[in-house]
């Protein structure tokens, strides 16, 4: 199972490495790359939601959406958000660790609920699920910026 996070933090480390020093400047109504990617991530699981009751009756579709999730997932750690301005340097680095760790928790427990899937084993997937869910919350009350 180690070996399994070694594998998730490599790979997203090798997507994401560079970005931070090739952001665009955007525009105050523009939805950024990072936004369109927590949009996906809400979306993928609002779409397990009833799913995960039955998996062995929605196998395909929920292996489709957790792949999707991943992906959003993945883009996500690669984006992560500027640290509230009022941090000193080491603070804002601390916050964005924060961010990508609580965004490797996601790639993981996604990776939980498609083992779950892949074995039918409905009593794990909806573990699984619940916590996917209460990780994105609680990811979302910490880091989600105030209108």
């Amino acid at each position: 199972m180690k070996n399994n996070k070694v594998l998730t933090v490599c790979l997203a480390l090798s997507l994401g490495a560079g970005y931070a020093f090739a952001r665009p400047s955007l525009q105050d109504d523009e939805t950024t790359p990072l936004q369109e990617s927590m949009q996906g991530l809400m979306s993928r699981r609002r779409a397990m939601r009833k799913l995960v009751r039955d998996p062995a009756a929605h196998r395909s579709e929920l292996l489709e959406i957790l792949e999707e999730f991943r992906g959003h997932a993945l883009t996500a750690f690669s984006l992560p958000p500027t640290a509230p301005g009022s941090l000193e340097r080491t603070d804002a680095a601390l916050w964005r660790v924060g961010f990508q760790r609580q965004i490797l928790t996601l790639i993981d427990t996604g990776l939980e609920c498609e083992l779950a899937v892949l074995k039918g084993d409905t009593e794990l997937l909806g573990e699984a699920y619940k916590t996917l869910s209460s990780t994105m919350k609680a990811g979302h009350d910490r880091y989600k910026k105030s209108d």
